[in-house]
């Protein structure tokens, strides 16, 4: 896994993916900072046929267990 990354600006990701602009913290991301993530939600668009759009949601960048009782752990995951 990468340790580091520069996340593309609101504008981008909206211009490229069809989403809402979103607010953006930070753009330079290391482990354990918050940063965005593109998802499908789950079920079908309101017409049925088509999968549902895209959405951006926040997360923590790094691989935290589901047995940690600290986030601080993504720092070194």
């Amino acid at each position: 896994m990468c340790s580091h990354y520069e996340a593309p600006t609101p504008h981008q990701v909206a211009d490229a993916f069809g989403v809402a602009l979103f607010d953006q913290g930070r753009l330079d991301l290391w482990p354990a900072y918050i940063g965005p993530f593109l998802r499908h939600p789950d079920g079908r668009a309101e017409d049925d046929e088509s999968p549902a759009a895209m959405e951006v949601m926040t997360g923590s960048f790094g691989l935290i267990p589901s047995w940690s009782k600290d986030s601080k752990i993504a720092r070194r995951t």
